[in-house]
């Protein structure tokens, strides 16, 4: 798809139960779970949306 529309494709967040946890314990996930996978995919995704600017 990103050959045909020149649009950035990002890694699949993985699902976990961490994002759910976080939230009911009202802290960043990067917070809860220093470590989580989710959080280089997340971090990828800010990145190209702060390069929107």
């Amino acid at each position: 798809m990103h050959k045909y529309f020149c649009v950035p494709t990002y890694s699949p967040i993985p699902r976990a139960t961490a994002f759910a946890d976080a939230a009911m314990n009202r802290q960043p996930l990067a917070v809860y779970s220093a470590k989580h996978p989710s959080l280089t995919v997340l971090k990828e995704i800010a990145i190209g949306m702060d390069k929107l600017k």
